[in-house]
């Protein structure tokens, strides 16, 4: 993974002047970036949280920061790498950007004491950790629609006459397969499937309720994360 590790030219040039910035300044940087708030949504709404917490740093370089932080600790947790692993795994893919020449050794170690630092932020940690839990799966949902029609019924030799009418739905699918693939899942439903699938969808909403209830009882903070998250 250290000799594999890209970062994106915007997330590069933030860190860099994140590694530029003097301590009491870094300082602050640390401290706004623990302040986010705790209302967890989807990813780009982290990143947005993110960037008006790093007043430290110019506009243009906010969203670079913010998008690569989020994408490190996706990194380390999706590949279960330790945090030394991903701290080197960055100064040897920032090492020498500036000006192509090869960081000194007190760089290194200043540029791994600060990745350190990015990488133990308890909220964004937590966030992570909730993201993991809703999308570890092989498939994951994304988004759905459906179709709703009346289709005619012929009868007699020239079907010309309509017997009666159906109504017929179409349901879509849009799922995430092996956390990169879109798929599409298209299945024909009858009135009586809508209202299986209503119900069952209901009975879920209502457990939702139920343990959201205990989670307040039993003192626990509740990580909503919605599915939006899956891009």
């Amino acid at each position: 993974m250290a000799s594999n590790l890209q970062i994106p030219e915007s997330g590069r040039k933030s860190l860099y002047n994140v590694f530029a910035l003097k301590k009491p300044d870094f300082d602050k940087l640390i401290q706004g970036l623990s302040e986010i708030s705790g209302k967890l949504g989807t990813r780009a709404d982290l990143v947005t949280d993110l960037e008006k917490n790093i007043k430290i740093l110019s506009t243009d370089l906010r969203n670079g920061l913010a998008n690569g932080i989020v994408e490190l600790y996706a990194i380390r947790h999706q590949h279960e790498l330790s945090l030394d692993t991903l701290c080197s795994d960055v100064v040897s893919a920032m090492s020498g950007y500036r000006k192509g020449s090869k960081a000194k050794r007190d760089d290194k170690k200043l540029m791994y004491e600060r990745t350190r630092q990015l990488l133990t932020l308890e909220s964004i940690d937590k966030w992570t950790n909730a993201y993991d839990q809703l999308t570890n799966y092989e498939r994951a949902f994304k988004s759905a629609h459906i179709q709703t029609d009346m289709r005619p019924i012929y009868s007699g030799e020239n079907a010309k006459e309509i017997a009666g009418i159906v109504i017929v739905h179409n349901l879509g699918i849009k799922y995430v397969e092996d956390g990169e693939t879109d798929r599409m899942l298209y299945l024909a439903l009858d009135t009586n499937d809508v209202n299986i699938l209503i119900r069952n969808l209901q009975n879920a909403a209502d457990r939702v309720e139920g343990l959201e209830q205990k989670i307040k009882t039993i003192g626990e903070k509740y990580f909503y994360v919605p599915n939006s998250l899956i891009k």
